[in-house]
């Protein structure tokens, strides 16, 4: 995941539900429930952003250590991608910093 770019889906809409965030797939008709901090990873989703980026917002906002961001947030990205919800680009991969 590492350079990789990721966005939200135009098959995606999204509606608040108080701190968390209901995704429905338009493909699939599926419901996805996303709790405050899955729902601030959404947001962030909103502006293509790598990894990185949104491991810096996630921490900025909560009481998180990085690596379990990072390894929380990987995780997130790879199940919301496998389910068409988010959009991966390698294409432009960014150095390792």
């Amino acid at each position: 995941m590492n350079g990789s770019i990721f966005s939200v889906s135009k098959s995606a809409v999204a509606c608040p539900m108080g701190k968390d965030i209901a995704v429905l797939d338009m493909d699939s008709n599926v419901y996805y429930s996303l709790n405050p901090v899955g729902a601030a990873i959404w947001e962030q989703l909103q502006s293509p952003s790598s990894l990185d980026e949104v491991c810096t917002a996630i921490t900025r906002r909560f009481d998180v250590a990085a690596d379990v961001c990072r390894a929380d947030a990987s995780a997130l990205l790879s199940t919301l991608s496998r389910a068409g919800l988010v959009k991966v680009d390698n294409a432009h991969p960014q150095p390792n910093k």
